[in-house]
């Protein structure tokens, strides 16, 4: 999976799958910093992933010991290139209010697809 080296950040992109409906969501940031995967509710409108009354709602801390709130949902898949993983619980929340990163790969997901970041091909492997 090819990774694009921009503003000082790892992006790539994934895949998922919720209740029969695909997405391909770009602007994703490798952040090995992070516990949790989280993506934007914003991108995922048109496969209608959206908050309901039974959702788990978390709160975690962002940069600068900002507090926020996201949602969580399983979803059937997610496809990291190659990579896929089967009932993912992933959260969904605002990560940036301008819009330019949809959301954060984090260790939960890198941990389970055993990823290898190769910061000289700019590749997961």
């Amino acid at each position: 999976m090819n990774i694009d080296y921009r503003d000082g950040l790892l992006f790539t992109s994934i895949e998922i799958e919720y209740r029969g409906k695909r997405k391909v969501i770009d602007s994703i940031v490798i952040d090995t910093g992070a516990a949790e995967s989280i993506i934007s509710p914003d991108i995922v409108d048109e496969i209608e992933i959206y908050p309901e009354e039974d959702d788990e709602i978390v709160t975690f801390v962002g940069v600068g010991d900002s507090e926020h709130h996201s949602f969580v949902k399983k979803v059937k898949t997610v496809r990291v290139g190659s990579f896929l993983l089967k009932d993912v619980e992933l959260d969904f929340g605002i990560i940036d209010p301008k819009g330019k990163i949809n959301g954060l790969l984090g260790l939960d997901i890198l941990v389970k697809v055993e990823a290898v970041i190769d910061l000289k091909e700019f590749k997961i492997l």
